[in-house]
C-alpha cells in the first residue's frame, strides 16, 4: 500500500537561472519590470508549456524582451528541446515509505550498476575532451558541464562572445568526427550533439 503522493514539476532551469543571476526573483514583479504578463508569457516559459516561438519559427515579442532584459541569447533561455511546449508539465506517482527515503535521501544512486556506468561515461568524457585543446576543453566544460552562458565564457576567458561560439563549435566538430568516436560508443547515433553515420 502505498502513504505518499509525489509531484514532480518541471520548469525551465535555464531561464531561473538567468532571471536569479540577474538579481530578481520569478515573479510577477520581475515580469513588470521586462514590461510582458506574467500569467500570458512569463509563468508559461517558465513552466515550459509555451513555445517561445512564433509558428512562422521566430522568437515572440515577449521572449525577446526577456532575452534583451536578461542580456542573453535565446540559446542561453532555452535548448533545443525547450523550444517545443510540453502538454503537461508535471506528473504525480504513489510511493510507499521505502520508494520515498530512497528517493529524498538519494540511496538509488547507490546502485552499483549505476555506479559502474557513471564511472565509465566520466572516463569516455574524459578522454574525448583529452583529444582537444585546453582552450576548447575549457569552453566544453564551461558551456557544457558548468552551464555557462557564451557571456560568461567570453568574459572568463577574455575574449569575444563570437570567439567563444567559434572555439565551441570547432570543438563540437572535432568531438563528433567519426575517427574521435570511441569504441564504446560505435552505432550509437547523436553523440555529442550531432548524429553519427551508423
Amino acid at each position: 500500500m502505498t502513504d505518499y503522493r509525489v509531484r514532480v514539476t518541471v520548469r525551465n532551469a535555464r531561464l531561473l537561472r538567468a532571471i536569479e543571476r540577474a538579481g530578481h526573483r520569478p515573479g510577477a514583479p520581475f515580469a513588470a519590470v521586462v514590461g510582458i504578463s506574467y500569467y500570458g508569457a512569463l509563468l508559461p516559459y517558465i513552466n515550459l508549456t509555451r513555445s517561445p516561438l512564433r509558428p512562422d519559427g521566430l522568437l515572440r515579442e515577449c521572449a525577446w524582451n526577456l532575452c534583451d532584459f536578461l542580456n542573453a541569447s535565446p540559446s542561453d533561455l532555452w535548448s533545443d528541446a525547450q523550444l517545443q511546449p510540453l502538454e503537461t508539465n508535471h506528473s504525480s506517482i504513489d510511493l510507499d515509505a521505502g520508494s520515498v527515503q530512497a528517493l529524498a535521501c538519494g540511496t538509488a544512486s547507490a546502485d552499483p550498476l549505476k555506479l559502474v556506468s557513471h564511472a565509465q561515461a566520466s572516463r569516455i568524457i574524459q578522454d574525448a575532451l583529452d583529444t582537444l585543446t585546453p582552450r576548447e576543453a575549457d569552453v566544453i566544460r564551461e558551456r557544457f558541464f558548468v552551464g555557462s552562458s557564451l557571456d560568461e565564457v567570453a568574459e572568463k576567458m577574455e575574449v569575444t562572445r563570437e570567439r567563444v561560439r567559434q572555439i565551441e563549435g570547432k570543438a563540437l566538430r572535432k568531438l563528433r568526427h567519426e575517427s574521435r568516436i570511441p569504441y564504446e560508443l560505435a552505432g550509437i547515433a547523436d553523440v555529442i550533439g550531432g548524429a553519427t553515420d551508423a
